[in-house]
């Protein structure tokens, strides 16, 4: 999986280096980015309860419930990277959306 990037212009994420004509700051390298994914997977489609999720009637789950969660769950000096943005980012910078 290649690394998302978050443009300091305009706040984009993207999967490119450079965005709005300038150098972008890394957000997720490609390795953090595919156990996030996998590990967001596996918890929303399979098993919310490991982690005592509670999704609405339509399925949905907030981003603050699902990082806190994530972090009371394992070590959270473990998921120091795990941030708001970094769930969000995902989908974000995905060239299909």
């Amino acid at each position: 999986m290649r690394s998302i990037y978050k443009c300091v212009i305009c706040g984009s994420y993207t999967e490119e280096t450079a965005h709005c004509g300038v150098q972008t700051r890394l957000l997720l390298n490609g390795k953090l980015r595919s156990r996030l994914s996998h590990l967001m997977t596996y918890l929303l489609r399979h098993n919310p309860g490991a982690v005592n999720l509670s999704m609405d009637r339509e399925g949905w789950v907030g981003i603050d419930e699902l990082v806190n969660a994530l972090r009371s769950r394992w070590d959270p000096k473990a998921l120091s990277w795990l941030t708001k943005g970094a769930c969000n980012s995902g989908g974000a910078a995905r060239p299909k959306g």
